[in-house]
């Protein structure tokens, strides 16, 4: 006798979408300032006289600002500022006052200065002013500097001798707003030494950072070798774009039902089932690969998003991955 047995359905057919609960990352928005770069000083040098080894002043009223930012400036005085080497005084001032300060996050900005006032106290110089300043500013969008000289001359020996024979003084005026690298080359009428004389001196750093020097002294012999610096500023900003969250929906996966056809064995009959276990293990197995999804969304989330941001989105995730054990509970429960 043949008997005919049929399988067992399966009780109903999964549907599992995990909707808006998944994020990717996208689009970038305004930049935003990371770290920052900020420094003055009022003045160093470094002098050799005679052939002799190079002497160190300064740098004086130094202030750094550290790279995480400092909304209140950073400040240093000082009462005078000179570079005095032997008998000869190469620069000196009254008193200084040097200032830096930045913020990090989006409109974040660095901005420095430095103030000295008068310029050639000893009254031997070769540069004098009333006052001299410098300052520099940084944002994401880029870097400026400038420099002040408020009554500013420069003694220069004349290229062309007088009538007399001999060579006489060449006063220049400085620019109350110099441009950048404004440039002065002459002599030093007693010692014959000679020097050339940048104002507001710009450099561009390799970090994109901007170093802007109000009055920089460059000593080229044969007696005096050597620099001095003078309003001395540093600005730069590092910028990285945020990164948007966009919800991006996943796929449904699906779990068709299937028939089981009946198997007729002659001269006996055997009964195929699909079981419980099975029906079970191919939801469990869904529900691995969704929490998995959701895992790596969440790992994104931290690794690429700015910290005060990331709570919405997190919660995001956590609402969608809750949907979606709980669609698989009830799949489960109507294994047969």
């Amino acid at each position: 006798m043949v008997n005919r047995s049929h399988t067992r359905r399966l009780a109903a057919a999964v549907v599992v979408a995990v909707g808006a609960g998944f994020l990717t990352l996208t689009g970038p928005s305004n930049a935003d300032v990371t770290a920052v770069r900020g420094e003055a000083y009022a003045m160093t040098a470094s002098v050799g006289l005679f052939g002799g080894p190079p002497m160190a002043r300064g740098p004086i009223a130094l202030v750094t600002l550290p790279a995480t930012g400092s909304a209140v400036p950073i400040t240093a005085t000082a009462a005078n500022a000179n570079a005095i080497f032997g008998p000869a005084t190469i620069f000196s001032s009254g008193p200084v006052n040097t200032s830096t300060q930045g913020t990090l996050g989006p409109g974040g900005s660095v901005t420095s200065t430095a103030t000295l006032a008068p310029i050639n106290t000893s009254g031997s110089e070769v540069f004098t002013a009333t006052s001299l300043s410098s300052t520099c500013t940084a944002t994401e969008t880029g870097v400026s500097g400038s420099t002040t000289v408020v009554g500013g001359t420069i003694i220069l020996m004349d290229p062309n001798p007088d009538t007399s024979g001999e060579a006489g003084e060449d006063i220049r005026t400085i620019p109350n707003m110099p441009p950048p690298n404004t440039t002065y080359t002459g002599t030093v009428a007693n010692v014959n030494d000679n020097f050339r004389a940048v104002f507001n001196e710009q450099i561009v750093n390799p970090d994109g950072s901007l170093t802007v020097n109000a009055y920089h002294l460059y000593l080229l012999g044969p007696t005096a070798v050597g620099e001095v610096i003078v309003g001395h500023v540093v600005c730069g900003v590092t910028a990285t774009t945020p990164t948007t969250m966009t919800p991006t929906t996943m796929t449904p996966t699906t779990m068709t039902p299937t028939t089981m056809t009946p198997t007729t064995m002659t001269p006996t009959t055997t009964t195929t089932t699909v079981s419980t276990n099975t029906c079970v293990a191919q939801l469990e197995g869904i529900r691995a690969r969704t929490n998995a999804q959701l895992d790596a969304a969440r790992a994104q989330v931290i690794a690429a998003v700015l910290p005060s941001q990331q709570p919405t989105y997190l919660a995001q995730i956590e609402a969608a991955r809750a949907q979606a054990n709980a669609q698989i509970d009830r799949a489960i429960a109507a294994c047969p």
